[in-house]
């Protein structure tokens, strides 16, 4: 099983968006540990399980394509990518396009720093502070990036840095 799984499929979601939406390129960001940012509103959310009896992922891919929101809170920290582009998104198109790049990416998924690497660089939030809150506390600080593992580093005024393998991010707004 590998911890990381879900920032590769995060890695695999990005590139996809990127290479049929272009026009996505300035705000499309990876959000740590399994989501996809249109600037700082919520576009894809990814849910990943390891199956050990049958040795293999789960994964669940939710992305906000045609849909309508029906709570107006929900326009502020929501993106619909159908709205972005103007235009009608192909969901069946849009999923096999995923697929696709699951697969052929996954010989990297032996070394992870290639797409955790690439999610670095694609990282929401890079720079502003944040609060990583776990089972039984809260840190907060300047996100600094990804270990080699996939965890989240944040660093607090003193210096001292934190690595986070598990938890909820939220960032400040920008």
């Amino acid at each position: 099983m590998l911890e990381s799984f879900a920032l590769y499929v995060g890695a695999c979601v990005h590139k996809v968006l990127l290479k049929h939406f272009p026009v996505l390129e300035d705000k499309l960001l990876i959000k740590w540990p399994n989501d996809i940012y249109y600037g700082d509103r919520k576009l894809a959310g990814i849910l990943t399980r390891y199956s050990t009896s049958e040795s293999r992922y789960i994964i669940g891919i939710g992305i906000n394509t045609n849909n309508r929101l029906e709570e107006q809170s929900l326009e502020q920290t929501a993106a619909i990518l159908g709205d972005i582009l103007e235009d009608s998104v192909s969901n069946s198109f849009l999923m096999a396009f995923i697929i696709d790049q699951i697969q052929a990416d996954s010989v990297v998924l032996d070394n992870p720093c290639s797409y955790l690497d690439y999610c670095d660089n694609n990282l929401y939030g890079k720079g502003r502070q944040a609060a990583v809150t776990g089972e039984t506390n809260t840190h907060q600080g300047k996100i600094v990036g990804l270990d080699p593992f996939g965890a989240i580093i944040l660093e607090d005024e003193a210096g001292k840095q934190t690595v986070h393998r598990f938890g909820s991010l939220l960032v400040e707004k920008s």
